[in-house]
């Protein structure tokens, strides 16, 4: 059984782990961002104290942004004109 502590250092680097995972999440696929989130939510799920760390809600903000940042490249050599079509969902 783990101890106070060990649990604590364990919580910390997995969260930190999270940390550094997410600030790549605005490089990723959508899935990939839900697939994240998901892990994220599981891991908070077995320790729900993780959400009173303060790295939790940059972890969170993270994904948010890069739930809601898109691009987007024209390639304006083409001579035709250019409809884009998107839809923009927003998730807790």
């Amino acid at each position: 059984m783990e101890s106070c502590e060990q649990y604590d250092d364990v919580n910390q680097k997995v969260l930190k782990d999270y940390f550094v995972e997410s600030q790549g999440l605005n490089q990723v696929p959508l899935d990939g961002i839900r697939r994240f989130s998901a892990k994220v939510d599981e891991w908070v799920k077995m320790r729900p104290e993780s959400k009173n760390d303060p790295i939790y809600s940059e972890i969170e903000e993270n994904i948010h942004q890069a739930m809601v940042t898109f691009k987007l490249e024209v390639d304006d050599s083409w001579d035709e004109d250019i409809f884009v079509n998107f839809g923009f969902s927003a998730s807790e």
